[in-house]
């Protein structure tokens, strides 16, 4: 059954500190509207359903499957069902790095002088790339930046992250119900649970 809406008939939704969201689920298609405020990152997640975004403002880092990129403004994401992805708002700063860090590895004698750093950039020699089969991913490369212990010993932090999981999984199903309830008043109910 088709349905003709607004936006304004979905709630929007703090779905994690500085991201607010408003989701729409067909039977195979999800479309979101979301608001990243403040260098948000979105780890690695997937969903059943086919995921469209559209990039209105601002600048991400992308990650679908093994495809990485900075996207921006008029960006078309369409995320196949089930295939983890991942993003990190960029600020100012962060496209203030790159755009440094772009220009000293091109020798730019103003610039300074480059230097890999873990987890953010590496200039890779061909030899290395044809080792990978001349996969791009730059996770291959770049490695990952060295954590300092936080001091929390892992007991106490597994059992605050635990009960923090816990929590949000219980803010999921109310999030679930809500939009099941909005589906079902547009004439859209949906079956059974969801990823």
């Amino acid at each position: 059954m088709g349905q003709i809406t607004t936006w304004d008939e979905f709630p929007t939704v703090e779905y994690i500190p500085g991201v607010f969201r408003q989701a729409v689920s067909g039977e195979k298609t999800m479309l979101t509207r979301i608001v990243y405020r403040g260098g948000v990152v979105i780890p690695d997640h997937s969903h059943e359903a086919e995921q469209i975004m559209l990039v209105v403002q601002g600048r991400l880092w992308a990650r679908v499957g093994d495809e990485e990129s900075e996207v921006g403004p008029g960006s078309l994401l369409i995320i196949p069902s089930n295939y983890v992805h991942a993003f990190r708002q960029l600020t100012d700063e962060d496209v203030a790095r790159i755009a440094s860090t772009y220009h000293t590895w091109r020798g730019e004698k103003a610039a300074g002088d480059y230097a890999d750093i873990a987890g953010f950039c590496k200039s890779a020699a061909i030899d290395e790339v044809r080792k990978h089969g001349h996969v791009l991913t730059p996770g291959r490369y770049v490695g990952a930046e060295a954590v300092e212990d936080d001091g929390e010993p892992f007991p106490e932090k597994f059992a605050r992250l635990r009960q923090q999981l816990e929590e949000q999984f219980a803010e999921g199903a109310k999030l679930e119900a809500q939009i099941r309830e909005n589906l079902a008043r547009l004439g859209l109910a949906m079956e059974g649970k969801t990823q």
